[in-house]
C-alpha cells in the first residue's frame, strides 16, 4: 500500500514537473517573407509591406488565409515594410493569441484574422 502511495505522489511530481518546466512555443506565421519592390506596391497601392512568397501548409498563415502573392502591410496593427519587422511583430504575439492581418490580393484590401498556432 504504502509503494502504490509513493508511486502515485511520484507520478504526481513529475507530471507536475513535466508541464511547469515545458518551454513556451515560439510564434511562428509559416510563410516566406520576401521584400516588396517599389513597383509592387506602388501597383497595390500602398507605401510599405511585405510579399508573400510560399505558404507553409498547417500554419498560421495557411490556416488563417494567407496566400502565395499577397503582399502583407500591417500585423496586429503596425505597419510591416519589410520581413525584418514583420518577423519581429510576429514573434511578440503569443501562441493562441488572435490578431489581424491587413493585406493586398488582386488589387483588393482584406483583412484577416488569424490565431497564432
Amino acid at each position: 500500500m504504502r509503494s502504490a502511495l509513493l508511486a502515485s505522489a511520484f507520478l504526481l511530481v513529475c507530471s507536475t514537473f513535466s508541464q511547469s518546466d515545458a518551454l513556451p512555443r515560439k510564434a511562428m506565421l509559416g510563410a516566406q517573407l520576401l521584400v516588396a519592390t517599389d513597383e509592387v506596391r506602388s501597383a497595390a497601392g500602398i507605401d510599405s509591406g511585405v510579399l508573400i512568397g510560399a505558404v507553409t501548409p498547417n500554419t498560421t498563415a495557411s490556416v488563417g488565409g494567407l496566400a502565395q502573392g499577397d503582399i502583407v502591410y500591417s500585423i496586429d496593427g503596425k505597419e510591416v515594410g519589410s520581413p525584418q519587422e514583420a518577423v519581429a511583430t510576429v514573434s511578440g504575439i503569443p501562441v493562441g493569441s488572435r490578431f489581424e492581418v491587413r493585406i493586398v490580393r488582386s488589387r483588393q484590401r482584406q483583412t484577416l484574422s488569424m490565431t497564432m498556432l
